[in-house]
């Protein structure tokens, strides 16, 4: 699982991970695209979702 600061939280400094399997990692920039979620699935979304 990632996640992504903001640029200006990175720059500032980003606190240090208290967990021992959390790293921080500088990735090279790059386009990228995610779905929306709403947080709640219908069975019709599921379904034209797995199609596809």
């Amino acid at each position: 699982m990632r996640f992504f600061l903001p640029r200006d939280v990175a720059e500032a400094g980003a606190p240090e991970p208290t967990e021992a399997g959390v790293r921080l990692v500088r990735v090279p920039a790059e386009k990228i695209a995610a779905p929306r979620f709403s947080g709640s699935i219908t069975p019709v979304a599921r379904t034209e979702q797995s199609v596809s």
